[in-house]
């Protein structure tokens, strides 16, 4: 799960009551970026036992950026994008992930409709004296008139593959709903076919940067993404990002220890020219060092959290010598054959590129990288799907026990 945050009082209050709840409902793998002039919630984040990361922002919140951010850190098959306002159930999460995987869909809205709790009802609710389905002053948004964001539930080797959010929008407006488009024209994205499924969504007073600028530019271009029917058409005019989006603005200097060599490599690889290796005595902003616990990708992912931190506040690695993988099982071994082999930017742009001259699915048609993450999911279950599929064996008998795993 990866959660955007954009600061303020307000959304920090809600942000504390949804990881929380998260924590009540035994959800192991999530992600709270936080994009703002300075940390604030990486206290509350990580006393739960969660992943924080600290994105810089430049002018004022960039969520599409926010979102993508955490994209090479998810290592999961599948994960749920959730606004830090609305909370959400086990349930909730496990029959989502179970709708996506029976549709064979890349991306899933997973709810029907959302209620957005009045300030008063927010308070009743926050302080266990209201249930959300009482509140009579809630407006409502519907997924069947258009609604696409709050909680979108995605394949992760699709968005490695192909991209994350479209980060030409800035601020709120359109984002979710561009995502989605694309999704559909590029794999096979659907609203849920369940009913009455409700989330709702804690009232915070409007902040400047939601009385959006951009919003006119946003909506423009999601017209514009909506005319795009073809793949080849979406990819020559959104292609691939070259790279993974930073943490961090601009460039950072990296030395790396003897024996660390690969994780500069992998820094370089993950984040491109955002990433400057250097000598030791040339005022790195950090120096890269060798972990017997963990991969040189592993590593990289943990030194780039590292990076927006202030000085000695270094991230807990969840690969820390004697914690164990983020993700225990079998399913260990097949997150990280997506993360590990170039499943990025690099690898969607070499395969939009064979997308015109091969037919999807033939041998010529698959990069390399790619047939190697199916050769390990062999090795892993026994049984290959897509990429960022689920391996049969997880079937609806295990979902409870692999719920935390996907979320």
């Amino acid at each position: 799960m990866v959660i955007p945050h954009g600061g303020g009082a307000e959304r920090l209050r809600n942000l504390r009551a949804v990881v929380a709840r998260l924590r009540q409902e035994a959800v192991r793998s999530v992600i709270v970026v936080e994009m703002d002039a300075r940390p604030a919630a990486r206290a509350d984040v990580q006393a739960a036992g969660y992943r924080y990361v600290f994105a810089e922002q430049d002018t004022t919140f960039h969520k599409t950026r926010a979102m993508n951010v955490a994209i090479p850190m998810v290592a999961t098959p599948i994960f749920l994008w959730l606004d830090g306002d609305i909370p959400v159930t086990a349930r909730f999460l496990r029959d989502a992930r179970r709708e996506l995987r029976e549709r064979g869909l890349d991306c899933l809205v997973p709810y029907t409709r959302v209620r957005y709790l009045a300030a008063d009802e927010t308070e009743g609710v926050l302080a266990g004296t209201l249930d959300p389905a009482a509140c009579t002053r809630s407006s409502f948004q519907y997924a069947s008139e258009g609604l696409r964001g709050g909680a979108v539930l995605v394949r992760t080797g699709f968005v490695k593959r192909w991209g994350g959010m479209c980060e030409e929008f800035h601020g709120w407006g359109g984002e979710d709903n561009a995502f989605y488009d694309r999704a559909g024209v590029l794999g096979r994205a659907g609203v849920t076919q369940r009913r009455g499924v409700e989330l709702y969504h804690f009232h915070h007073p409007p902040r400047e940067w939601e009385h959006n600028p951009h919003h006119a530019k946003n909506m423009d271009l999601l017209r514009e993404i909506r005319e795009l029917c073809t793949p080849e058409a979406m990819l020559r005019r959104f292609p691939v990002p070259a790279h993974c989006s930073p943490p961090w603005v601009g460039t950072r200097r990296v030395a790396c220890a003897p024996g660390a060599e690969a994780v500069g490599r992998a820094l370089v690889e993950l984040y491109g020219p955002a990433v400057t290796l250097c000598a030791a005595g040339e005022h790195p902003h950090a120096v890269a060092r060798a972990d017997p616990s963990c991969t040189a990708y592993e590593a990289a992912i943990e030194l780039a959290r590292g990076l927006t931190l202030p000085s000695g506040a270094a991230p807990v690695s969840p690969w820390a010598a004697g914690a164990g993988p983020a993700i225990p099982g079998p399913e260990a071994a097949e997150a990280r054959a997506l993360g590990r082999r170039r499943a990025f930017a690099t690898v969607g742009q070499r395969d939009s590129a064979r997308l015109r001259t091969s037919r999807p699915g033939t041998r010529k048609g698959v990069s390399f990288p790619i047939r190697r993450i199916r050769t390990a999911r062999r090795r892993v279950a026994g049984h290959a799907e897509e990429v960022g599929g689920v391996p049969p064996q997880l079937g609806d008998a295990g979902d409870t026990g692999q719920l935390h795993r996907d979320a």
